[in-house]
């Protein structure tokens, strides 16, 4: 998986499916100037943080934005060295941190490699996933959806979440609800991604996917 150059999607991906061109062509024609999405390692339209928040499904999900968020200095994104693992340590086995590469050049593919993956992780996909570009253990199917998060995060500077069935991976009734968050380097180019995964089970996480707005956010 590499990231496209250009592409413009959602803030949110609902479980199975990819962002319709309708959404999508709504929230281009409803920005300003001063709202344009952007890889310069600034935020954008921080009103729509709390819209974005909303839309959260897990309070780990939730937990972990506000953290985020609250290291946003101004318009700036917080940088890996802002995080500390220590002020999340319940969410850890969730926590994945994925590293851009060719960060601060744009026309080139951000191929996107695994520098720390939590124990959860490893039980999600069957194997230890550190040290591994997302392309040699994602499911070859879930490319393009995957292509899509990462455009947003990596080319626009903005968090994404969505919710997947794991039947792929052989877990029928596992909803993997996930979280991820933009990071940048000292130059302020995208280098890093915060990632969370969480996983439900049974009805409680239908239900939750039921619920999942499919309305385009931009936060």
């Amino acid at each position: 998986m590499s990231v496209e150059k250009g592409q413009r999607e959602i803030g949110q991906f609902p479980a199975g499916q990819q962002p319709s061109n309708g959404p999508q062509a709504s929230a281009e024609q409803g920005l300003t100037s001063g709202d344009r999405p952007n890889s310069s390692g600034t935020r954008n339209s921080i009103e729509h943080a709390d819209a974005f928040k909303a839309q959260l499904v897990t309070a780990e999900q939730r937990q972990l934005f506000e953290y985020w968020d609250a290291r946003c200095v101004g318009e700036a994104l917080p940088k890996r060295a802002d995080i500390d693992p220590i002020d999340f340590p319940r969410l850890l086995p969730s926590i994945s941190l994925l590293e851009v590469e060719n960060a601060g050049q744009p026309q080139a593919e951000h191929r996107v490699k695994v520098r720390l993956a939590g124990t959860r992780l490893r039980d999600m996909y069957g194997r230890e996933t550190t040290g591994l570009y997302l392309d040699e253990f994602l499911p070859p199917q879930s490319d393009s959806y995957w292509t899509a998060a990462f455009t947003r995060v990596i080319s626009q500077g903005k968090p994404a979440q969505g919710v997947l069935s794991l039947e792929d991976l052989g877990q029928l009734g596992t909803f993997q609800f996930w979280l991820r968050l933009p990071l940048v380097d000292a130059e302020g180019n995208i280098a890093m991604v915060l990632g969370l995964d969480t996983l439900l089970v049974s009805e409680k996480a239908r239900v939750a996917v039921r619920n999942t707005s499919l309305e385009s956010l931009i936060a």
